[in-house]
């Protein structure tokens, strides 16, 4: 993983490079229903599977969206599969299970600890009176790309993929269907609601 392409959020400098952030509606307008304790933690594996893969395509996950989008489904099982999760270590070493697991994602243990690390500066947030601000960011990228992704497949990024990334040394990526993307995207906003009005670190 090159570290060298990945915004240093904590720098004042770097704030022109945040990403675009999605409007988000309020927590009420989205469900009556209170939530319950495990969203935290579920937020906590999305996340965790959202920094492991900027850093795997190297801050270019734009380039790549469909892969970009089907790594973070493989290692969020809560977004994938709806597992909830009851404790912060226990989400975040789930996703990390899930990069072991794969067949197509390369991993070892060095860009396990720079996963935790990265995802312990989004929930920190640049100070406290912002805490949930990197939060939102990450979750406004990913819808961004979320959606990115639903457009047509470019032969040529297909191929640049391949070449950069796989160099034939692992099966083709199993891309996620544009239906659960979908589901996916509603999610993420779901997340941007919450963090917003009820998410407490």
């Amino acid at each position: 993983m090159n570290e060298t392409k990945i915004v240093d959020m904590s720098k004042e400098d770097c704030k022109t490079q945040y990403p675009k952030m999605y409007p988000v509606k309020d927590f009420c307008q989205i469900t009556a229903k209170p939530p319950a304790e495990c969203i935290k933690y579920n937020l906590v594996n999305i996340l965790a599977a959202y920094v492991f893969t900027t850093r795997y395509f190297n801050g270019e996950h734009f380039h790549f969206a469909k892969e970009a989008v089907s790594c973070i489904a493989t290692l969020s099982s809560n977004l994938k599969n709806i597992h909830n999760f009851d404790d912060f270590e226990t989400a975040v070493k789930h996703a990390e299970q899930q990069c072991f697991n794969s067949t197509w994602i390369l991993t070892d243990a060095e860009n396990i600890q720079t996963m935790r690390d990265d995802l312990h500066k989004i929930l920190q947030g640049p100070n406290d009176l912002e805490n949930k601000l990197y939060i939102m960011y990450a979750l406004s990228d990913m819808h961004h790309l979320f959606e990115e992704s639903l457009k047509p497949i470019n032969d040529t990024a297909t191929s640049t993929f391949e070449a950069k990334f796989s160099n034939n040394h692992f099966p083709a990526v199993e891309l996620e269907p544009s239906d659960k993307i979908k589901k996916y995207i509603k999610k993420i906003e779901y997340y941007l609601s919450y963090t917003k009005d009820c998410y407490n670190s």
